[in-house]
């Protein structure tokens, strides 16, 4: 008995396209430049932070340079964070997470208080708290803004904020965004924590502020292509004046006395560049360089 069988397709099989096909690619490094970057903000903090608390010493550092998906950048890992939304352009280019001990902190030392904040922070900030939040969210959107390369970035918009990463829904179309770390001090109290995520383009455009050009050397004359170009000199052996009697009448036969000058001009483009003495090589004549552009051979 035939067991054979015979099958049919019954639509044509479905053909992906390369970017669906392609292995997922990981996201640049750009960790050398983000710190280099962090590091230039974690400079002008202090001089930032003076305007909220001028009575104390500020330090400010610039910790890990991490990159991750949206989520796990945006949680901060002991602190209770607030985020908000900083716009170059109409998406979400950035986002601005404050520690919200920093903001009772201040506003303790607002009131007259040593910023000491001890016991759990409350959920909700008063409308004092609001206030000093917006400037200090304000206050580090421009540093950002005035750090970035020169014509990059436009002043910083402030959105939407939330103290929940899952409800702030930042960074909505990017699998990967880059994370810079602050650290800021006011006083004996304990540091707390800014973190700055950005998207991939962000990334790339901070990375490159402040970044040390390779410096291009200077080519030589030895170098290409300048080397091999050829250059008409002119060595003049005999210099001497005559008559216009003398010179209208000479012809053939006639004999001029010269004197072969001791020092031979060597010229380029009718500027002098050298001088030598007139000498012989394999019975031809030869020019022996006694000066060359200003430096004389004794």
């Amino acid at each position: 008995m035939d067991q054979s069988l015979s099958f049919k397709a019954e639509r044509i099989a479905a053909q992906h396209c390369p970017e669906l096909t392609a292995p997922r690619r990981s996201p640049p490094d750009h960790e050398a430049g983000l710190s280099r970057f962090g590091r230039r903000v974690a400079q002008v903090l202090p001089g930032l932070m003076a305007a909220f608390c001028d009575d104390v010493r500020i330090a400010a550092s610039c910790g890990d340079i991490a990159n991750g998906s949206p989520a796990d950048m945006l949680q901060g890992e002991d602190a209770s964070l607030s985020h908000v939304v900083l716009s170059a352009s109409t998406s979400d280019d950035f986002v601005l997470s404050i520690d919200r001990r920093a903001v009772f902190e201040l506003l303790d030392r607002a009131f007259g208080g040593d910023g000491r904040i001890t016991g759990d922070l409350p959920e909700a900030l008063p409308l004092s708290g609001q206030s000093i939040l917006a400037r200090l969210e304000r206050a580090l959107a421009d540093a950002v803004a005035a750090l970035a390369p020169a014509g990059g970035m436009a002043a910083l918009t402030i959105g939407r904020r939330e103290s929940d990463p899952a409800m702030l829904r930042a960074f909505a179309r990017e699998e990967h965004v880059h994370r810079i770390a602050l650290s800021i001090q006011c006083g004996e109290t304990q540091p707390w924590t800014v973190l700055l995520s950005m998207r991939p383009a962000m990334a790339e455009l901070l990375a490159e502020a402040h970044a040390e050009r390779p410096r291009r050397s200077a080519i030589g004359p030895q170098d290409a292509p300048f080397a091999d170009i050829p250059l008409r000199l002119q060595a003049t052996l005999i210099d001497m004046r005559m008559p216009l009697s003398r010179l209208s009448g000479l012809k053939p036969g006639d004999l001029i006395p010269v004197s072969v000058a001791r020092s031979v001009p060597l010229a380029l483009g009718g500027k002098i560049v050298a001088h030598g003495t007139v000498g012989e090589i394999d019975d031809r004549v030869a020019l022996q360089i006694t000066s060359a552009f200003a430096h004389s051979v004794s």
